[in-house]
């Protein structure tokens, strides 16, 4: 799997930061755009048909390419939305688990993608 946007598994973000946050403004939530993409060609990987895959927790709604996919294939893009805590002074946190599973080696993929909301200084 590959994620638009995101070239590591963790994303820190100061809120209002426009390189980051989506929405641009220091309103107390960061806006993570992203978008999940299956079957794509990477350096030292043989693509296989990806036959299902999960995002949890679900309450997050993220689209998910269709599947099964032997070719290159993206879901729509979304935004993740991580608010800050206690009164806006402290980072927020979102994790989000997917799982891909195809009929290729290895058989099932879990990666985590994880984002961090910072208070603007």
């Amino acid at each position: 799997m590959t994620f638009e946007g995101i070239a590591t598994g963790r994303l820190d973000c100061t809120d209002g930061d426009p390189a980051c946050d989506a929405d641009g403004a220091a309103n107390g939530t960061c806006s993570f755009a992203l978008r999940v993409c299956v079957a794509q060609a990477l350096a030292g990987c043989q693509a296989a048909t990806v036959t299902s895959l999960k995002a949890t927790p679900t309450r997050l709604a993220i689209p998910l390419p269709t599947v099964p996919a032997s070719t290159p294939a993206c879901g729509a893009p979304v935004q993740v939305v991580v608010p800050l805590r206690r009164n806006d002074r402290r980072p927020g946190k979102v994790s989000v688990a997917f799982v891909a599973k195809s009929d290729g080696k290895p058989k099932r993929e879990r990666d985590i993608l994880r984002f961090r909301c910072l208070p603007p200084a």
